[in-house]
């Protein structure tokens, strides 16, 4: 079965039955009528395009990037619509996408366990982490026993974090792509981290399982 996705252009935003003042002595109107949105039937989508598992936007929303099942990653410009940049090489199933947070690299979570690290400005591969072997006590990523699943980049683009399929949670130097730790402690998630997420002082790390759990973890300074 076929997946789209559309970019949709809004004409105008209508609030309606708003009363212009209420006092002790005026009661409220019974209805207030909130039109957030209104589309004329014969607008046409920005963009149109098929086979998309995981898109993102740029930090400064003028870009979307797609990812399709098959591996294929293309950029779209989203005022225009129009196919931008196409980065080949990807191998795998996009599975999550992440722009860091000055837009200049893209982070793309490859089916075949590695991460991706490209260039937004020349759409080349900087580079990419994965590839060599792994343990709890150890700190690289292995093509062989563990699937990434989440991803995040910190609120000042240094670092990455990537959740995998064997519940350990990893930082990674996002300039280097270089491990920095395992900050999982003592088998919190058994089952797969299908999510990292950075707060917006970058100080707390929360990750998330496939079994709901939940843990927040408190980041010493790198």
């Amino acid at each position: 079965m076929r997946k789209y996705i559309y970019l949709w252009m809004p004409f105008f935003i209508m609030l309606m039955g708003l009363p212009q003042s209420v006092t002790e002595d005026t009661a409220a109107p019974d209805v207030t009528t909130l039109n957030p949105m209104s589309i004329d039937s014969q607008d046409v989508p920005i963009l149109k395009t098929d086979n998309v598992w995981r898109f993102a936007y740029a930090p400064d929303g003028k870009r979307l990037v797609c990812g399709s099942v098959q591996g294929r990653i293309i950029v779209y410009d989203t005022a225009s619509g129009q196919e931008v940049a196409r980065l080949d090489g990807h191998t795998g199933g996009a599975r999550k996408l992440a722009y860091s947070p000055d837009g200049k690299t893209l982070a793309c979570v490859s089916s075949e366990r590695s991460v991706y690290l490209w260039d937004t400005e020349t759409a080349k591969l900087r580079s990419k982490i994965g590839g060599v072997p792994i343990t709890r006590e150890t700190t690289s990523i292995s093509a062989e026993n563990q699937r990434i699943w989440g991803l995040a980049y910190s609120p000042d683009g240094r670092m990455l974090a990537t959740g995998g399929s064997d519940g350990s949670v990893y930082l990674w130097d996002a300039e280097t792509a270089k491990p920095i730790s395992n900050i999982t402690k003592r088998n919190a998630h058994p089952v797969t981290v299908t999510t990292v997420r950075f707060s917006p002082d970058g100080k707390t790390l929360v990750s998330e399982s496939s079994d709901g759990r939940l843990f927040l973890w408190r980041l010493s300074s790198q």
